[in-house]
């Protein structure tokens, strides 16, 4: 054994949990960048990093043999595996779950691949490298690995300028509005973030935001508020050709030709809609309240116990 062995985590479940996160991220996540947090005070001993040995101490136990390759073997390294981890250390490479490679990457036969039935059987490489930014390049690929594909279409020709989520926001202003309604989530950014990852394919989008709305603690509820009283856009009734407080066409296709305005093919300006004279009234009555008012519509019993009629 070494004279002087390392310590290993300072809280080993908290720390533990936080290393093992940060390993699902990277797994979730194939050929995305993972920090993994500052967690052995004492450092690694050579010649692993801190990062490669946080993650020994959350993945490596007693049922889990490691196989360390030519660079990994040292006597510093397997005290201190041994000492923090408990695991069986074993040099035939088809025994191991795990395999720490510290050195050039040499061959990878010989390892467990698992089944088609089994596929999690297989044994789990955890491979340092001296940087992610230089040095040789690699290209992901492989089942689950569909994001640079995904990537390379979305944003098409690179010489044609990338769409920001400010014109999403301002001028897609209906697939935002729709992706924050039925994705049950009031974001104008992360819509229009939504929008632009599924290539305007707004059913997608949706399912991306109500995915990420399963992430988020729920910290509140809303309150219901007055409609009468919200700012008006459009407001059309059938039941009155004078409805109390007016009618608001607003901004909508309804009226419109529906013919192809060639004219958004250049880069124009677009002509100042003509202003009202004079305000809308701040208080907006409720047709329903209106025609509740004049009797027109059963009032409702707030004690009434009896059963719905089909």
């Amino acid at each position: 054994m070494t004279d002087t062995l390392l310590a290993g985590f300072n809280d080993t479940t908290l720390d533990s949990q936080r290393a093992f996160r940060a390993a699902l991220d990277a797994l979730s996540r194939p050929g995305r960048v993972i920090t993994m947090p500052d967690l052995l005070p004492d450092g690694a001993p050579a010649p692993l990093m801190p990062a490669t040995a946080a993650l020994a101490l959350a993945l490596f136990d007693y049922e889990t043999p490691v196989w360390l390759d030519e660079t990994a073997d040292t006597p510093a390294v397997r005290d201190w595996l041994r000492f923090h981890c408990g695991c069986p250390l074993v040099a035939d490479r088809a025994q191991a779950r795990f395999a720490l490679l510290a050195g050039a990457p040499g061959t990878m036969v010989g390892f467990d691949t698992g089944t088609d039935a089994y596929p999690d059987r297989s044994a789990t490489l955890i491979w340092q490298v001296d940087s992610l930014s230089e040095g040789r390049a690699y290209r992901l690929a492989g089942p689950g690995i569909a994001q640079e594909l995904l990537a390379e279409e979305r944003r098409g020709d690179p010489a044609v300028p990338e769409i920001t989520l400010a014109q999403i926001d301002e001028q897609l202003s209906l697939a935002v509005d729709r992706v924050m309604a039925e994705g049950a989530l009031y974001d104008r950014e992360l819509a229009a973030l939504a929008v632009k990852q599924a290539r305007g394919d707004v059913i997608e989008a949706i399912f991306l935001l109500r995915a990420y709305r399963t992430t988020l603690p729920r910290l509140g509820y809303a309150e219901a508020i007055d409609t009468a009283r919200m700012a008006i856009r459009r407001r059309i009734s059938a039941t009155y050709k004078d409805l109390p407080g007016g009618q608001v066409l607003g901004p909508t296709f309804d009226y419109t030709l529906r013919l192809l305005d060639f004219d958004l093919a250049e880069d124009g300006t677009v002509p100042a809609s003509e202003q009202a004279t004079e305000p809308l009234d701040g208080s907006m009555p409720r047709v329903a309240d209106i025609l509740g008012h004049d009797g027109l519509i059963e009032p409702e019993d707030a004690n009434d116990a009896q059963e719905v009629g089909d």
